[in-house]
């Protein structure tokens, strides 16, 4: 997707882009045609609350990982959060299964590229993960957990 994307429900435009890891399509209803839906289904409409309700949650608790921890627990949080929504119990431990430039990695955990790429070296080094090309396998999810460890549990 190219441009600003307008957004569900507003007049406003949203400026970003969608960029796939792999060859995909995109399917999309109008916003008209999910209100129409919405109105004859109410339970769509209690599910779509929810989805946003989750996703309000976990944008808070991102903003709260900027404000309050360091690049590398960020970095582990982020690691452990993709391990749980993409990995596959494997031999090695659980390995990412979607390809991830070390700049991925970098801007999902709000750190830069080079903090990234030295953070995830050294890792590699201790045995915590395994990396090659694009994909991460944690070979170590303790310590990962130690690493990324906030205290507020």
């Amino acid at each position: 997707m190219a441009g600003k994307q307008r957004l569900l429900f507003t007049d406003h435009l949203f400026p970003a882009n969608a960029i796939t890891a792999e060859s995909s399509v995109i399917l999309s209803w109008s916003e008209q045609g999910l209100l129409d839906l919405m109105t004859s289904y109410p339970a769509i409409a209690l599910n779509v609350i929810h989805v946003l309700g989750t996703r309000l949650g976990e944008a808070q608790e991102r903003m709260r990982e900027l404000a309050t921890l360091r690049a590398e627990q960020r970095l582990a949080q982020a690691i452990l959060r993709l391990a749980a929504q993409a990995g596959s119990n494997c031999p090695e431990g659980t390995a990412i299964t979607i390809p991830l430039r070390r700049k991925d990695i970098a801007e999902y955990a709000g750190t830069t590229l080079y903090t990234a790429s030295r953070t995830l070296a050294t890792w590699e080094k201790a045995g915590v993960l395994t990396s090659r090309g694009q994909y991460i396998t944690v070979r170590d999810l303790g310590a990962m957990r130690g690493i990324g460890d906030t205290g507020t549990d």
